[in-house]
């Protein structure tokens, strides 16, 4: 037995016994019932809820008691408010939606573009960033508190034997080999270029993502035990040394993945190599420590 949805007739009802029983039942048994159905809202509720522009509330349906209809919040990004129909009547709204909340400009971030629109910005509202020279992406998300959240800097570009320390808010490196070496001949004698990036311990390890082709000359790789190629190592005391496989010849750096340090508490050293007097491309890596912040 249930409730008529009809909410222009009577709410009060007979049990209807002859449905719910078989006829042959001994239905003299059964006592007349009634039953009193909760009324239904009726009336369009208010529809003016401040700081909202959608909700559901369909005209068309019919809405009971444990039935409500969603406020959409135009100042919180994906947040509602609710009205329920309780016994005929429609509730209060369930809480309010905080007042506009507009980010003024977003972060400056050197060394990168940004797809930033001038116009309104609310919560949940984000800005993408792309750093010029290595392509890292960085975002910044404007919060309910109407500031928009911090970046890290892009990835700094170091020089052939330098030394890299990450800090919280420079967390990452970019290395680059220079398509041909000049130095007193067209392209330049042999070459061993190193760069190392300094351990900060508690367990961090850096990694080394390939962003550029591998070391090439003349279209074709070459890896042979003194020329063309990048290989990442570490060296610790009274241990058997750790290092990669060459990397070499032209190939696509989404392949090696990303190559995670083994130790946590001595240099990790990336060691670039050539010694052909022909013109060669060159490889980009980014070092990243910022798993570790």
């Amino acid at each position: 037995m249930t409730c008529n949805t009809d909410p222009t007739i009577s709410q009060t009802y007979s049990c209807d016994w002859l449905d719910d029983y078989n006829y042959f039942d001994l239905i003299w048994w059964v006592p007349l019932v009634e039953i009193k159905c909760p009324p239904y809202c009726t009336e369009e509720p208010d529809l003016n809820v401040p700081n909202t522009y959608f909700n559901t509330y369909d005209n068309s349906s019919t809405y009971g008691t444990g039935d409500r209809i969603s406020f959409e919040c135009n100042t919180v990004y994906y947040e509602f408010v609710y009205k329920s129909c309780d016994n005929g009547t429609w509730s209060q709204v369930s809480s309010q939606c905080p007042a506009t909340i507009l980010c003024d400009g977003p972060p400056v971030l050197d060394m990168a573009t940004s797809d930033y629109e001038v116009g309104y910005h609310f919560d949940g509202d984000f800005i993408t960033y792309t750093c010029e020279m290595s392509g890292v992406k960085r975002t910044s998300i404007c919060r309910r508190n109407g500031t928009w959240s911090s970046v890290t800097a892009c990835p700094v570009l170091q020089p052939i034997g330098s030394s890299f320390t990450p800090t919280e808010n420079v967390t990452s490196a970019f290395i680059m080999s220079h398509e041909g070496y000049k130095s007193g001949t067209r392209y330049g004698p042999s070459i061993n270029a190193k760069w190392f990036f300094e351990p900060i311990g508690n367990g961090c390890k850096p990694q080394v993502t390939f962003i550029g082709d591998i070391f090439q000359v003349n279209g074709k790789g070459q890896c042979k035990k003194r020329a063309d190629f990048v290989e990442i190592k570490q060296f610790k005391k009274k241990k058997r040394n750790w290092k990669t496989k060459r990397f070499c010849g032209k190939s696509n750096p989404n392949s090696m993945g990303v190559i995670t340090a083994k130790w946590d508490d001595v240099p990790l050293v990336v060691d670039f190599r050539t010694n052909k007097n022909k013109h060669g491309f060159g490889f980009m890596a980014l070092v990243s420590y910022e798993h570790c912040f």
